[in-house]
């Protein structure tokens, strides 16, 4: 079945178009506050994730983010104070310290591509 090739395609799709409708109804500012709000539920929510047992691959990707995230954040602090999410996704960030293990980035190329095709075979099941 290609239901999670359609899910992959279309949900970046509605997020993007919906990022559009709340810029053109809203302006800039409604906008940040928009995306500021999305963010931290994707804290909450990669966080949450972390706790799961999820391949290393996926793990990477979720610190990744949250690194990201706290970084953009020391910058651009939040928007979105009055948010459901707002207190537990600073509290998470602030408490975030990237691990210092060896990225499965670094592994070599044929192992990455080994894992990709077995990735891709497990979601067309």
């Amino acid at each position: 079945m290609l239901d999670g090739l359609v899910s992959d395609t279309l949900n970046p799709g509605f997020a993007i178009l919906e990022s559009s409708e709340v810029l053109k109804n809203e302006g800039q500012d409604g906008l940040i506050k928009f995306l500021d709000r999305r963010i931290g539920y994707f804290v909450v929510d990669s966080n949450r994730i972390l706790k799961e047992p999820i391949s290393d691959l996926e793990r990477e990707r979720a610190e990744i983010f949250l690194g990201r995230v706290k970084k953009y954040r020391e910058i651009y602090p939040s928007t979105a104070t009055d948010t459901p999410y707002y207190a537990q996704a600073t509290k998470i960030i602030n408490a975030f310290k990237q691990t210092d293990k060896k990225p499965a980035s670094s592994i070599n190329l044929q192992e990455r591509l080994d894992q990709l095709r077995q990735m891709a075979c497990e979601t067309q099941l």
